[in-house]
């Protein structure tokens, strides 16, 4: 999703100037080839060519913001010692609302490359908020309404549920609120009647975050009256009430990259594009390990199964494509396992408890 490529080390130097620069009200003797030293003993403090780290970047402006002193010794940013040693210093804590996204995220699989573009997020806002609170003026207004792009099964919702809980952390949202719905949702039998239904539906989403997935099939028919319809109402509700409501699209890409030109209102609202891409083989395999864990399943052979299991994801990643339902396949996958398992031990005359929690290889058929 993003790239961590080094810079030229002039470039580095100019951007770390700008950086300390515009921390408010602060003023530093730092020379900029110094920081440069070390950020090249300590890789983690440059990354992306010129942006520090999330943590540090939101970690160093809360400090500047609350100091009353006009001087600002950058946190942590000793310089190396002529033997080399890292300074002798612990490292800042991480922000609080990572942490709070690091737990939403807990128990998921492949889910790190989204964790980095929800920092992103969180970062911003957090920033701007705290840019607010100081009398900083030329304040940026983020655009808070996202596409979702991608198959079905890749983790949209859930993404999703995250981000209305991280927005109502940042106090972007006044309620931790995922209205969930579809075309069917939003558009009513009679021409006329869904601009009521779609205004309905908005309403219920008010201080929270309102998910409409497929939604490019408002958009797929043609001389859709009653899609056009709704999206028109859409439209006009995201800017009646934009400093309260979040709206997440979600659907295949192309389909979603075509709903959005559909509407020159969509295209200026919905700036921001998440990729889903399809899991992979092993994320897979993972993703069924789990829930035979949490349904506390045992595997007999297990490193034996575990490698049929890959070879057959991979298999139908390749005979599926786009239609791949990878999530909502693993979960068919696992009935049919326990489905095996379950017919199997009721054509045996008896069977122990212990038997009732291993999966055997032939479940597995």
């Amino acid at each position: 999703m993003y790239s961590f490529d080094d810079r030229l080390d002039a470039d580095m130097r100019m951007d770390l100037t700008l950086t300390i620069d515009e921390l408010p009200n602060t003023h530093t003797n730092e020379d900029p080839d110094g920081l440069l030293l070390y950020g090249r003993t300590k890789p983690h403090w440059l990354l992306a060519g010129h942006e520090l780290p999330l943590q540090n970047r939101i970690d160093g402006l809360e400090d500047a913001c609350e100091q009353e002193s006009p001087a600002l010794e950058p946190p942590s940013l000793q310089q190396p010692t002529d033997q080399g040693h890292q300074p002798d210093s612990k490292s800042k804590p991480m922000h609080s609302i990572f942490k709070f996204i690091d737990q939403q995220f807990s128990g998921f699989v492949g889910m790190g490359a989204f964790k980095e573009l929800i920092y992103r997020q969180a970062a911003l806002f957090s920033i701007q908020q705290k840019r607010s609170k100081v009398g900083l003026n030329g304040l940026l207004s983020p655009n808070r309404h996202i596409v979702f792009a991608g198959n079905p099964g890749t983790g949209k919702t859930t993404v999703a549920r995250v981000l209305a809980s991280v927005y109502h952390k940042l106090g972007i949202c006044r309620e931790n609120k995922l209205v969930e719905t579809d075309r069917s949702g939003l558009v009513a039998m009679y021409l006329g009647q869904t601009a009521i239904k779609t205004r309905e539906v908005v309403e219920s989403a008010l201080g929270g975050v309102l998910f409409i997935d497929e939604a490019y099939s408002l958009t797929e028919q043609d001389s859709d009256d009653y899609g056009t319809e709704a999206i028109d109402t859409l439209v006009k509700m995201m800017e009646d009430h934009r400093d309260d409501l979040v709206v997440i699209v979600a659907g295949y890409g192309e389909e979603m990259d075509r709903f959005v030109r559909s509407n020159p209102g969509l295209k200026s609202r919905f700036s921001k594009r998440m990729h889903f891409p399809n899991y992979t083989a092993r994320e897979l395999c993972e993703m069924l390990l789990k829930l035979m864990k949490q349904h506390h399943y045992e595997i007999e052979s297990q490193d034996q199964i575990e490698r049929l299991l890959e070879q057959r994801f991979a298999q139908e990643i390749k005979n599926q494509g786009d239609q791949f339902g990878n999530g909502r396949f693993v979960r068919n996958m696992f009935e049919s396992i326990v489905e095996s398992q379950s017919f199997r031990l009721m054509k045996q005359a008896d069977f122990t408890q212990q038997e009732l929690s291993v999966l055997q290889p032939q479940d597995f058929c």
